[in-house]
């Protein structure tokens, strides 16, 4: 298994190409080159990991309008960088620096394969000596193509940052790797001698972590299991290396005057942290944390248990507001649809997850929400607020996502516990599922709700606290 080179020229003229890579070794930095014939590359399939990427615009000289260039470097920059990549800077490594901006913008409108760049920047080929004695030299004693490079890096240091601590957390997981390996001898490793010693020891720790009967559903999510929160004690107590603080004090000055996120940001860094959707791995109805819809309605399967109407289920989660009242009214199907949908949210125990253990999968309804249902005062549909209640952040996804557009929260009512088994589970579709995080808020309020004692106070009469 081979790292994929995280810098990549791409050029269809070799003397161009080779600049920019000497170049870059002057920096200590590794490139690979890529050479591009018509809309050819020697390349076996688009990279995944790129970080630095120099690219030309015009790759095919004959083609004299912008709109068929820009439509050729697009499609050989699909080629180059796959869709999943991460964080990247895009370079124009050009004879056509005033063709720069407008293929920044035929990228962001045209070419939704091609990833989004971090930041993006332009080197104009005519700066630099590119060929002979010198190359890499600025024309007329400007700049040479080394200096701008490292101008480039330097001119976001928030971006730098970022990409700092991707690094730190690529060598606290090669720290996890190798604190793994020393305990063989030096011997064993200099000689490859580990006969299937490496083998056992990562059986043992995948059974140890999931149990012996779950390690051959998964492997990957068992050794996963093991190596987790030591990877993370390790990316949140290891030493910051050099420059590394100093980096930072430059993309984090503090300064007063900054303009804080909108609303929407705040939404969607809230998805960030608390939401996975499904395509970022495996999730079943039931499992831990999995938020899903029930067939054909969560909050109707739950009313019938109960003897009532969904309505008077969704009384015990929001209340209408009126001018006329200064109590909630139970809400109408019209209050709720279409904004609302009512879901279920797997309880599963962390250790019952992890080992897939029990049949019946403990479960509570939710009911998710416009924003405007949590966050404002007035009038209108709003969270009911008494102890069996629990409210996630609000929480926003990209509109492409396939959800709908503006912020949205769950609404949970701990009174509405339940247990689902595989006839109920039948039919259930996944929408996407809570991370650590809000489910230990939610387990937290469980706990606090569950075992709060009934105290009586002689100064104001009975309360529970």
């Amino acid at each position: 298994m081979m790292h994929p080179p995280t810098v990549v020229a791409v050029d269809d003229t070799l003397r161009e190409l080779n600049a920019i890579v000497s170049a870059l070794r002057l920096l200590d930095v590794a490139c690979l080159p890529i050479l591009a014939t018509g809309t050819s590359l020697d390349l076996a399939a688009p990279l995944s990991g790129i970080r630095l990427i120099f690219f030309d615009i015009n790759y095919l000289p004959g083609v004299t309008t912008q709109t068929a260039r820009f439509e050729i470097a697009a499609t050989i920059l699909k080629k180059v960088i796959a869709p999943d990549n991460g964080p990247y800077t895009l370079v124009t490594w050009t004879s056509k620096p005033g063709e720069h901006e407008a293929f920044m913008n035929f990228l962001a409108a045209d070419v939704e394969d091609v990833p989004a760049p971090t930041m993006t920047a332009c080197l104009a080929k005519e700066r630099f000596v590119v060929v002979g004695a010198g190359v890499g030299a600025g024309v007329a004693g400007g700049p040479s193509l080394r200096e701008a490079i490292g101008a480039i890096l330097e001119q976001h240091p928030q971006i730098n940052a970022l990409l700092q601590w991707e690094i730190s957390a690529r060598r606290a997981t090669g720290e996890v790797v190798d604190s793994l390996l020393n305990l063989f001898s030096r011997q064993q490793r200099f000689s490859n001698d580990y006969g299937n010693q490496i083998e056992g020891l990562l059986a043992h720790m995948a059974t140890c972590a999931v149990g012996s009967d779950n390690v051959v559903a998964d492997r990957r999510a068992a050794i996963n299991e093991a190596f987790a929160p030591v990877l993370f004690d390790r990316m949140i107590h290891r030493a910051a290396v050099a420059g590394e603080a100093e980096l930072w004090a430059r993309a984090l000055t503090l300064r007063g005057g900054l303009t804080g996120p909108d609303a929407s940001h705040k939404h969607r860094l809230n998805a960030l942290s608390h939401i996975a959707l499904p395509s970022s791995g495996p999730m079943k109805a039931g499992d831990r944390g999995v938020v899903f819809t029930l067939c054909p309605s969560a909050g109707l399967y739950m009313a019938n248990k109960a003897g009532k109407t969904a309505e008077q289920v969704a009384a015990e989660f929001v209340g209408v507001f009126t001018k006329r009242s200064d109590k909630p009214v139970e809400p109408t199907p019209q209050d709720l649809e279409p904004t609302c949908s009512w879901v279920m949210i797997g309880l599963r125990a962390e250790c019952d997850q992890a080992q897939n253990r029990g049949i019946l999968r403990p479960a509570v309804l939710g009911l998710e929400v416009p924003a405007s249902a949590v966050e404002r005062k007035g009038n209108g549909l709003r969270s009911r607020d008494h102890g069996a209640i629990f409210k996630t952040p609000v929480f926003e996804f990209e509109t492409n996502a396939g959800f709908p557009a503006g912020g949205r929260a769950i609404i949970v009512n701990l009174h509405w516990v339940t247990s689902l088994g595989p006839v109920e589970l039948e039919g259930s579709t996944v929408c996407y599922r809570l991370r650590e995080a809000a489910m230990n808020a939610m387990g937290s309020g469980v706990s606090n709700y569950s075992s709060r004692p009934g105290i009586i106070n002689f100064n104001e009469g009975y309360h529970w606290k």
